[in-house]
């Protein structure tokens, strides 16, 4: 078994948090922003169920005193045009149990609501306000304004509450009657329902641009302050001017007046259970004072899991040895969270935190990742790695040779979890081959080119000679630029022609240049000028895919009927691809090898691997796979002791009207045959990139001859294997 090196775009995306706080006392002068001993504090919590009506959702959370209140909605008829149900919910402090529970009696759309001191509930409408009494729900007080507006946003305030337009802003008192009302030029519609908080007795609006204004009754005007763009990224902010950073798992609250994010606390210090299912919901967090938390998961069908998040001294985890894991995508992965998670509170004695790489060193091009590369591995050799390397980034193989990562075989032949009895064979034989194991992965996903069953005879010869077959180079023409083509025929394969002491003649390069250009188009045309016409994706009979899960599969062959994968055809064969989740490997530098490989180890659990399943990965564990793939065949009739499948089953839902895919038998088996096909592990590697992707656009940007292009790309390839592998 081998690795092959790929190339692998990190997108960071920047995931924005609405947020909602509890009325509080008027700050004083002295407040201080952020939290200056964040790296000391540690967080418990309680996690509770909540199932509410199918087409029900939570859209706010108010905390008063020691009561949490979820508002949720609910379409009042069949569409939404036919207004909303909105009821409020309040728990006790322990969401035990259920304290009040009331309707509103408004059915057009809320566009914010908050807290009046501890007795009244603010909601905003498109042209007014509504009160409503905390604990009967019964209406107090309201007021309409002239003019329509896409958004308005209700706000305590020092004499009562505030409601703020666009180009308005009115104060009403504790009464409700209107005491003060200022016009200002238009600043934008607010950016969300919590676009208002206090900070040291002033007041501030955040638009859909991240712009802060400070809403000056003395004045009479709406003052600009900052974008929040300036800061560093954009967020959503709450009434406490808090927010989360998803990609770095940090919080942190806007200092206004210094223009400064300061810390507040860590995700990696709060030892809160992660989601369970439906990784592309999003999590809300929810910000009361400085050390109260609610985290919200939502899941299909009405189900919610809340997280109370509070700062707990007695944990005293400052005093176990850390383990250190690092990489990128950390907090992304739930296997990860979810073993981390039951590691840190199963034993006291070590403490495992995550650290992210997405933010501080963050890429966009391959020259770029590169660079970054370099950047890492200069930190490590000054003393600065992790207990655990995280990530697909690097060649674990190399590094192992090498002295930088320990060889577990030894711990891996004695475990239970990570045996070649529990593990899907092919995937055990690339973590262990060769009586080594120098890394371990707890998930993957199937790389290669596919096509139509019938597109090439069966008993076509499938090495980098198929690139000629005009049937399957015509299934490729007008998507993929020559870099791309070329690249599937030499990166790929590269790593077992090394270990097997060969390598590419200038001949076969020549070649596989000619079926680049033959097939490919430029990087320009690509991605160049708007006036060149590129076939899509959908234009394909032969797709270069990535099939992360059943359900990608399910609709893979609900699209084009059943398919052959390819792998990468190249010289002497083909290479079939996965692309591991979750790679990992134990620093030779880390004073904890036995308690790292114990936490690996929680990795592989039954519970731990049905969570890839969450965000499209698909299990090592053979027994998971199995059940997976049988249950789904039929997941209309999934039993409901089934729970956890019988959630990812939503998945398989194609249409609006509920009807699910399917695999036949024949699709089953030939699912298995992938994955049984498998026989090379894709790590990444942009230094190959780069050189291919140099020297093939040449030929388009300086007119080079393809045999000179070849003799040059050999030449360089050689040097950089004969370095580096």
């Amino acid at each position: 078994m081998i690795k092959v090196k790929m190339l692998s775009l990190v997108l960071a995306v920047f995931l924005i948090i609405p947020i909602s706080s509890c009325a509080h006392e008027d700050e004083k002068p002295e407040y201080q922003c952020g939290n200056r001993d964040y790296e000391e504090e540690y967080y418990s919590s309680q996690t509770k169920r909540m199932s509410l009506q199918e087409d029900s959702s939570i859209i706010t959370v108010l905390k008063n005193c020691d009561d949490y209140s979820f508002v949720t909605m609910q379409p009042y008829g069949e569409t939404n045009d036919d207004g909303f149900i909105y009821t409020v919910i309040t728990y006790d402090d322990s969401l035990s149990n259920i304290k009040n529970s009331f309707e509103l009696d408004v059915r057009c759309e809320l566009y914010s609501i908050c807290l009046v001191g501890d007795t009244e509930i603010a909601c905003s409408t498109s042209n007014g306000y509504v009160v409503y009494d905390y604990d009967s729900g019964k209406r107090l007080f309201s007021d309409e304004i002239t003019g329509q507006y896409y958004k308005t946003i209700v706000s305590p305030c020092k004499d009562g509450l505030m409601l703020i337009t666009s180009d308005t802003a009115y104060k009403y008192d504790t009464k409700g009657e209107l005491i003060d009302k200022i016009t200002y030029n238009d600043i934008g519609a607010p950016h969300w329902r919590c676009a208002c908080f206090e900070q040291r007795g002033k007041y501030y609006y955040v638009n859909q641009e991240y712009e802060i204004y400070q809403i000056d009754f003395e004045i009479g005007n709406a003052l600009h302050v900052l974008n929040i763009n300036e800061l560093g990224r954009p967020f959503e902010v709450g009434n406490d001017g808090k927010m989360y950073d998803y990609i770095r798992g940090v919080f942190y609250e806007i200092d206004v007046e210094s223009k400064a994010l300061e810390i507040c606390a860590l995700r990696s210090h709060m030892l809160v259970k992660p989601r369970i299912y439906n990784k592309e919901y999003e999590d809300k967090y929810y910000f009361f004072g400085r050390y109260d938390y609610v985290i919200v998961y939502s899941y299909a069908n009405g189900m919610y899991d809340i997280s109370l998040v509070y700062k707990d001294d007695s944990l005293n985890i400052s005093e176990r040895d850390k383990i250190t894991i690092k990489g990128f995508g950390v907090n992304d992965d739930l296997c990860l969270l979810h073993a981390a998670y039951k590691y840190n509170t199963s034993q006291d004695r070590y403490f495992v935190e995550l650290e992210p790489y997405d933010s501080e060193y963050n890429y966009s091009t391959a020259i770029d990742a590169e660079n970054v590369k370099m950047k890492l591995i200069k930190e490590f050799n000054e003393g600065n790695s992790p207990d655990i390397y995280y990530g697909n980034f690097f060649d674990f193989d190399y590094w192992g040779r090498n002295g930088m990562v320990i060889d577990m075989i030894e711990e891996v032949d004695k475990s239970a979890v990570i045996s070649d009895s529990s593990i899907i064979k092919n995937m055990y034989d690339l973590m262990c081959h060769d009586g080594r194991c120098y890394c371990l992965f707890s998930g993957y996903r199937i790389n290669g080119l596919i096509s139509p069953a019938d597109l090439v005879s069966p008993d076509a010869v499938v090495d980098y000679s198929l690139y000629g077959n005009s049937r399957f180079a015509d299934g490729m023409k007008g998507y993929y630029s020559s870099i791309d083509i070329v690249d599937f025929m030499i990166r790929y394969p590269i790593a077992n022609m090394v270990r097997e002491n060969r390598f590419f003649t200038v001949e076969e390069i020549e070649r596989i240049l000619e079926y680049g250009y033959s097939i490919g188009v430029s990087n320009q045309d690509k991605y160049g000028d708007d006036d060149i016409i590129i076939n899509g994706d959908d234009d394909l009979t032969v797709k270069q895919t990535m099939i992360v899960s059943i359900p990608d599969y399910a609709r893979i062959t609900d699209n084009m009927g059943m398919i052959r994968y390819y792998g990468y055809p190249s010289v002497g064969g083909t290479v079939n691809t996965i692309e591991p989740f979750g790679l990992v490997a134990i620093s030779s530098g880390s004073e904890h090898p036995d308690a790292c490989f114990d936490f690996l180890t929680m990795m592989f659990s039954k519970e731990n691997q049905q969570e890839l399943f969450v965000q499209q990965v698909m299990p090592v564990n053979s027994t998971v796979s199995d059940r997976y793939l049988q249950l789904m065949s039929e997941p209309e009739n999934i039993p409901d002791t089934e729970e956890f499948y019988k959630m990812l089953s939503y998945e398989m839902i194609k249409d609006q009207n509920g009807s699910y895919y399917h695999l036949n038998n024949e699709e089953q088996a030939y699912f298995k045959e992938m994955i049984s096909s498998v026989d090379t592990m894709i790590t990444i590697d942009w230094g190959i990139y780069n050189i291919i992707a140099e020297e093939v656009e040449s030929y388009y940007l300086q007119g080079k001859d393809i045999h000179e292009i070849a003799k040059t790309l050999h030449n360089r390839l050689l040097l950089y294997v004969q370095e580096n592998y």
